[in-house]
């Protein structure tokens, strides 16, 4: 399942992360910065659906930001769609872009091992 974050709830799920350094006591995490008129966004739509249920483990969000300019900013989002990867243990990872399904599954599993 992949939640939906308002501006108000993107802010209590993301308390205390501070790019580039994530607090390893945190949850695993994917968010995905997306325009919802994006045609590489919505390509993706599916696979980041369908991979957040087969990692139940990994929490998997995403945030529309053609009206958020302010997240944007803060997580120096240039281009959409933008995955960012929150490891327990390590700092974030940044994914750009429309990507496969095998090869995004096997990014997370590289990041998440």
């Amino acid at each position: 399942m992949v939640k939906d974050l308002s501006v108000s709830d993107f802010e209590s799920i993301t308390n205390n992360i501070k790019l580039p350094k994530y607090d390893p006591s945190k949850k695993k995490m994917i968010i995905e910065f997306y325009i919802s008129t994006c045609p590489h966004c919505i390509s993706m739509e599916p696979i980041f659906l369908k991979l957040s249920e087969v990692h139940k483990d990994i929490f998997f969000y995403k945030t529309e930001i053609s009206d958020k300019h302010e997240l944007a900013h803060r997580f120096n989002i240039e281009a959409t769609p933008t995955f960012i990867f929150f490891p327990q243990n390590n700092e974030p990872v940044k994914l750009l872009g429309e990507i496969g399904k095998d090869e995004f599954d096997n990014k997370i599993k590289e990041i998440f091992r």
